[in-house]
């Protein structure tokens, strides 16, 4: 594994990391950060840090339903 692909799994975890500090019950955001209907990548979308996710800011597919 390269520093890029160590760099870029480092943000998914921060991610995931932030959403659960956002939320206290469930985080909705795929655990790869992609979104699984249009492939959107939340590594550089800033709003997954500060912002609950609950569906693609791209597509707008929920994902809680």
């Amino acid at each position: 594994m390269n520093d890029e692909q160590k760099g870029d799994k480092a943000r998914r975890m921060d991610i995931l990391k932030a959403q659960a500090e956002l939320t206290p019950y469930v985080v909705f955001i795929p655990e790869s950060c992609l979104c699984p209907h249009c492939g959107f990548d939340f590594v550089d979308y800033p709003k997954a840090y500060e912002e609950w996710v609950t569906g693609c800011p791209s597509c707008h597919r929920s994902y809680c339903e």
